[in-house]
């Protein structure tokens, strides 16, 4: 029974958001409780204590580096003050205040003279104006260099017996001390500067251990406010004299604060859950209706129907998960279509790959007879000459080798040319080009076999400039002529002519040799293809001159063919023009 009540509950998006926002608040609420009780407290401590020590530390630090140079230490121990809002005091053995600045920053004092000489005292809480006065009488103990605090203040005569009365040994009386001046301290108050003073019992008890070499940290608990006083105490020696360096920082404790704070979580719980219910019945409406028409598209999709399209046009987040839901059923939809397209595609790529596979088999078994030969000749007339049965002259057989080793080498450099044009990485650099002058240079190299066969040259090209690569063009048309050399018949005619197409210039070789079949025509392309009815003179090629120029042309988007003529074939190429 609960099993199904609480499926039934889990079942609405509605409810899952209720416990959700309940859940979320009461953890905020716990999370804060937990760090209001053991965390911030601690943590507002430890950030404060950290904080003064390291400036305390560094003050210290600069003091040093000064060598203890009083005017330097004064002005540091202002910025201190202003920077940090703490009391800071360098005191000797003595008792005496070496840093003056502690005095003008926290006490008002006042400047009076006798005898020539002018005493500072500082003003705590003074009985009398001595602004009202021009002369006055100080009952009086040093409290450093030139610094004095007054036991008593009075306008009128101060006897031994007030000394005895104070009980204080080094305590003196000035009379008729006149006022030179009065000034104001630099801070508001002087509580902090007083605060500081309770330290001096860690000097005197002993709690402080000069030998450690180090700022010790006492705290000193003043109930009577619900605060502490974290201490920093230093010793360094100078002059073979002993000095405390002193700063202090007061914290009022912030537990009752937080506390106070803590008490109204029940009342943050109770507005929750409202907020909750709240929440839990506009997401009802807002949420659970479109998510449920979503579902039922999603499931629609599910069984390969794409014909629902949902309906929901709002401008959040479900109103983007619907219009992407429609573009993925519209996607899926085309996506099928590909795929069955794809699939015809694959089937014609499989036997198209076959075919590739067998011919790279070709390629192979071709490669090596093509090499087999020449290495057994070499072979071969190796041993002859190494047994001394040879019966020609052995230059016969050194040029026949090399003969044989040059038409390896040149299958091998074609073969991979071939490989590097077939990659599709090779990159063709352009230019502007003039074909006549390479066609009329290659066949002043091939005039001489031309004219031994007794082979009639007709050549008629135009000037235009076209544009592609010089190398390259080079060696397609090389490939043509020496072919053309190699197959036209003797007593036969050989032509070059070009013509213009408009935007290309269309080049046309034409030969007179023995007609080839259909299917011996479109082969002539492939690696290797050679048919039997060629009547070749000596042939030196490896077999691909014209796979290697057709990658070429290929490369120039060239449009290319071979095409039978009444008396031969012919072979034509384009070029864009200049």
């Amino acid at each position: 029974m609960l099993s199904k009540l609480k499926d039934r509950f889990f079942s609405k998006i509605s409810n899952k958001i209720f416990l959700s926002v309940l859940m979320l608040i009461l953890l905020i609420l716990l999370v804060q409780s937990f760090v209001f009780r053991f965390v911030i407290d601690e943590a507002y401590f430890f950030t404060k204590e950290r904080d003064l020590k390291k400036q305390f530390e560094l003050f210290t630090r600069e003091i040093k580096d000064k060598n203890y140079d009083l005017e330097y230490t004064n002005l540091l121990t202002e910025d201190y003050i202003e920077s940090t809002n703490n009391p800071i005091v360098i005191v000797n053995e003595n008792d005496l205040v070496y840093n003056d600045a502690f005095f003008s920053s926290y006490f008002d004092s006042v400047t009076l003279m006798s005898g020539n000489k002018n005493y500072k005292f500082i003003l705590e809480n003074p009985d009398i104006n001595v602004l009202d006065y021009s002369k006055l009488n100080v009952l009086a103990i040093p409290i450093g260099d030139d610094w004095y605090y007054p036991l008593l203040i009075d306008y009128e005569t101060i006897s031994q017996g007030d000394i005895l009365e104070m009980q204080e040994e080094e305590a003196f009386i000035l009379e008729d001390a006149e006022v030179i001046s009065y000034s104001f301290s630099k801070i508001d108050s002087e509580y902090s500067g007083l605060f500081i003073l309770y330290g001096f019992e860690y000097l005197e008890n002993g709690t402080f251990n000069p030998s450690l070499n180090k700022a010790q940290s006492y705290i000193y608990n003043q109930e009577e406010i619900n605060a502490q006083t974290l201490y920093y105490i230093d010793s360094y020696v100078h002059n073979q004299e002993t000095y405390y360096v002193m700063t202090s920082q007061t914290f009022v404790n912030i537990g009752d604060q937080l506390e106070f704070i803590n008490s109204f979580s029940i009342f943050i719980f109770i507005i929750g859950v409202i907020l909750a219910i709240l929440l839990t019945r506009f997401y009802s409406k807002s949420i659970s209706k479109p998510m449920i028409e979503l579902n039922e598209i999603a499931n629609e999709m599910s069984q390969l129907n794409f014909s629902k399209e949902a309906s929901v046009k709002s401008h959040d987040e479900i109103g983007s998960l619907a219009k992407s839901l429609n573009e993925l059923s519209q996607k899926l939809e085309e996506s099928i279509e590909d795929l069955q397209d794809k699939n015809e595609e694959l089937t014609h790529n499989y036997e198209l790959k076959s075919i590739e596979e067998k011919r790279a088999k070709d390629l192979i078994l071709h490669l090596s007879h093509e090499l087999n030969t020449p290495l057994g000749i070499v072979s071969g007339f190796n041993e002859i000459l190494s047994d001394g049965i040879n019966d020609k002259d052995p230059e016969y057989y050194y040029n026949a080798m090399s003969y044989e080793l040059e038409r390896m080498k040149v299958l091998i450099t074609d073969m991979l040319e071939l490989s590097v044009l077939e990659s599709g990485d090779y990159k063709l650099s352009l230019e502007t080009i003039n074909i006549k002058d390479i066609l009329t240079e290659r066949l002043s190299h091939y005039h001489a076999v031309f004219k031994e066969n007794n082979i009639q040259i007709y050549f008629s090209v135009s000037d235009d400039l076209v544009s592609g690569n010089m190398r390259k063009m080079h060696q397609v048309i090389n490939n043509f002529i020496s072919n053309a050399s190699k197959y036209t018949d003797s007593d036969g005619r050989f032509s070059i002519t070009s013509e213009d197409r408009g935007q290309y210039i269309l080049y046309r070789f034409e030969n007179t040799c023995t007609l080839l079949e259909e299917e011996d025509l479109s082969r002539l392309w492939e690696k290797f293809y050679r048919t039997n009815k060629t009547n070749t003179r000596k042939e030196k090629g490896s077999g691909i001159g014209l796979s290697i120029a057709k990658e070429i042309l290929e490369l120039h988007q060239s449009n290319y063919s071979i095409q039978p003529t009444e008396n031969g074939l012919s072979i034509e190429f384009t070029l864009k023009k200049i």
